[in-house]
């Protein structure tokens, strides 16, 4: 009598709706999950250039790889991947990286799968060299990045040949409007051309040389900052008096090396974003950059 009580009670039915509305949710959450089409990026940059090419399409979801490694880190250096992205990347459509080098963790994950399509969207772009490794930050070029997105936006156009018009209309604009902004920035530090800048390493040459300026390295790029001696720092501050630098462009290497050349040499550190952990646009942290770079080379010693 007490089951035939509870069955038609009020609260049986409230817990069979709330299981039943439940059930629905997760239904309704995996139903969308495998209805959209998985497209990974290894660096931010490459998920914003996605972001653009892909603009409108509402079956693909665009993933990251580094996600919040890459905040303080500018290299996949001692790069884990979680259990969910190997999962990610064992379902995706396509892999887009930056260049083979820069993202080689990759490797070693799908050299045994056959099945998954890894593009490198480096292909035609010069890659510089420093004491023979290569440069891997290409994509801090104007010019650079729109070769990668034209690359990527071809790539794409041979997956998803249903999208194809609206693929090329959103690659045309963004082109475009990088263009501008490229040929804006060039006209702004033409005053400027053949001027030295100082960098901590490599990261800012494929830009300072984008506008004719020349870099000069504190820091090889091969020396890990863990390794930095007191040596090191030695040639660097000989480097910025030398050349009468009063900045230099960092990135987010550890402040007390900062410190001691500051100490030593009275220079300042200018510090630029290399759009890894960007949530902004590509071009509104460029131009970010390109205001920094500007007024610390009106203010410089020459």
């Amino acid at each position: 009598m007490l089951k035939f009580n509870f069955f038609k009670s009020i609260w049986f039915w409230l817990i069979l709706l709330i299981f039943f509305s439940f059930g629905i949710i997760i239904y309704k959450i995996n139903t969308n999950k495998s209805n959209k089409i998985l497209i990974l990026s290894t660096i931010r940059p490459i998920t914003l250039a996605l972001n653009k090419i892909l603009d409108g399409i509402s079956d693909i979801e665009i993933k990251e790889i580094s996600n919040n490694y890459m905040q303080n880190h500018v290299c996949f250096h001692d790069f884990s991947l979680t259990a969910s992205q190997v999962s990610d990347i064992e379902r995706a459509r396509a892999i887009i990286i930056n260049n083979i080098s820069f993202e080689s963790f990759i490797n070693n994950l799908i050299k045994n799968k056959k099945n998954i399509n890894l593009f490198d969207s480096s292909k035609d772009i010069n890659i510089l060299k420093n004491n023979e490794r290569d440069n891997l930050y290409i994509w801090m070029s104007f010019a650079n990045y729109i070769k990668q997105i034209e690359n990527i936006s071809e790539f794409l156009k041979n997956i998803f040949s249903n999208k194809i018009k609206i693929i090329n209309k959103n690659t045309k604009n963004y082109i475009s409007e990088l263009n501008n902004n490229l040929n804006k920035n060039k006209n702004d530090f033409e005053k400027f051309k053949g001027k030295k800048v100082a960098v901590f390493s490599d990261e800012f040459d494929y830009m300072l040389l984008e506008l004719n300026l020349i870099p000069v390295h504190l820091f090889d790029s091969h020396i890990h900052e863990e390794s930095i001696s007191a040596k090191n720092i030695s040639e660097a501050v000989d480097k910025i008096k030398k050349n009468n630098f009063n900045f230099y462009l960092v990135s987010n290497q550890n402040k007390k090396y900062l410190d001691m050349i500051n100490n030593f040499s009275n220079a300042k550190e200018l510090k630029l974003d290399l759009i890894t952990y960007s949530n902004d646009l590509y071009i509104n942290k460029m131009n970010e950059n390109m205001q920094k770079l500007y007024l610390g080379l009106s203010n410089a010693r020459y």
